[in-house]
């Protein structure tokens, strides 16, 4: 019975064995004008294996058959990945060294944004016979990095003004200004509306500029703040907008 079972055990590890085979690739780390790194942290990424580079930055390290990549780590520098090939050079550079490296390592976060704003300025109340304030809602959808992009539409459903249904478009760019706080400006188009010329309310299409920032909480969660104005040059009206999002 003893024989048998160490039979199966043997078994059991001979095939662990061939289902996890290694091969060993040597390679070199460098900086981006080919100097040698030494005391380099390079991991096998699938297995526990990891060695420190050498003097003249070379390192030779146990890859499972499988396994496609190591990474390379240095204090001060940016974790860089690299295809485990025997031969490889892996050139790092300046940065933060974060653990959290994976093969797709996300620089960026895409985020979608309900949207809401007061709308001031050249807006004329019909019913009122005065300015009025409108509010309006929306969505904004983008990429938050270390420089991103957005985009904006928003809509005021106020039947008090001499339009119905208010619409604008409007994309930009943004970018990071330390973590978790982002800055944004973009540019589009829509009804510049409720203007009074002549004892006539008139509704004409004109240009958008928008800036504000992006705070980003936790993982997920994010808050904007903005100004907003549109004109034609002729009418104008100004809005603060606010905004609740996600992150993912």
């Amino acid at each position: 019975m003893k024989k048998i079972i160490l039979l199966a055990l043997l078994a059991v590890s001979g095939a662990t064995a061939m289902a996890q085979s290694t091969r060993e690739v040597k390679g070199t780390v460098t900086d981006k004008s080919g100097n040698p790194i030494p005391g380099v942290r390079v991991e096998s990424k699938g297995s526990t294996e990891t060695v420190v580079t050498d003097v003249d930055g070379s390192f030779t390290i146990k890859v499972l058959d499988t396994d496609k990549k190591v990474v390379a780590r240095y204090a001060g520098l940016k974790p860089s990945v690299k295809t485990a090939a025997d031969g490889m050079v892996i050139v790092m550079t300046p940065g933060s060294s974060n653990k959290g490296i994976s093969d797709g390592e996300r620089t960026c976060n895409w985020f979608v944004s309900a949207q809401g704003a007061l709308s001031l300025g050249d807006i004329y109340s019909i019913s009122k016979g005065s300015k009025d304030m409108s509010g309006k809602v929306g969505l904004m959808v983008g990429v938050l990095g270390k420089v991103g992009a957005y985009g904006k539409v928003m809509f005021c459903p106020d039947d008090d003004t001499d339009c119905e249904v208010f619409n604008s478009v409007s994309l930009g760019i943004n970018a990071q200004i330390c973590k978790g706080l982002y800055g944004y400006l973009g540019v589009g188009g829509g009804q510049v509306f409720g203007c009074w010329k002549s004892s006539t309310a008139v509704n004409h299409y004109g240009t958008l500029f928008e800036v504000g920032v992006i705070g980003k909480f936790g993982r997920h969660f994010m808050l904007n703040a903005g100004y907003t104005i549109n004109t034609d040059f002729d009418c104008k009206s100004h809005d603060i907008n606010l905004g609740i999002g996600y992150v993912f």
